[in-house]
């Protein structure tokens, strides 16, 4: 469950919370350290392509979820497995929907620096997250979660 500072009550930073902080990371290496710039605008501009995607993916998954009636919250063990929508492209589409908009962004900002946090985040979901997530899901839905592993990848 979250709490007022957006912790889950087992400890820890929310998904939510971890995109707030990694965004404000990026504007201030950007600020602070920008690197070499490696693009500017009208180039930059095509950060909005993956902000987009990763806001539709994102979108398009809770939406699914909330349609099944099954939560979509981190640590919340589900009640049935999805597999349609955004679901069919990534095991984890609200993580990946995250992890494009963190990468649009430093496309947006077009310095080194910022495109740091980027893997780093990716890195933080994929261990405190996904792996968790995946553990329950195979323990609850067992051979069907094994098949629908087998034919959607985990990221992309």
């Amino acid at each position: 469950m979250k709490s007022s500072q957006g912790h889950s009550q087992q400890g820890g930073v929310l998904p939510s919370r971890l995109l707030k902080i990694s965004l404000l990371a990026m504007t201030g290496l950007h600020l602070a350290a920008p690197g070499p710039a490696w693009t500017s605008a009208p180039g930059s501009l095509a950060g909005l392509l993956p902000i987009a995607l990763g806001l539709l993916m994102y979108r398009g998954a809770e939406r699914r979820c909330r349609k099944l009636g099954t939560p979509s919250a981190p640590r919340q063990t589900p009640s049935v497995l999805v597999t349609r929508g955004p679901f069919r492209i990534s095991r984890h589409p609200m993580y990946l929907g995250m992890v494009l908009g963190l990468f649009g962004y430093a496309v947006l900002l077009g310095t080194l620096s910022p495109m740091l946090v980027v893997p780093v985040v990716t890195a933080f979901l994929d261990r405190r997250y996904v792996r968790a997530e995946e553990a329950c899901l195979a323990q609850s839905f067992g051979e069907d979660y094994e098949a629908y592993c087998g034919k959607t990848a985990r990221w992309l």
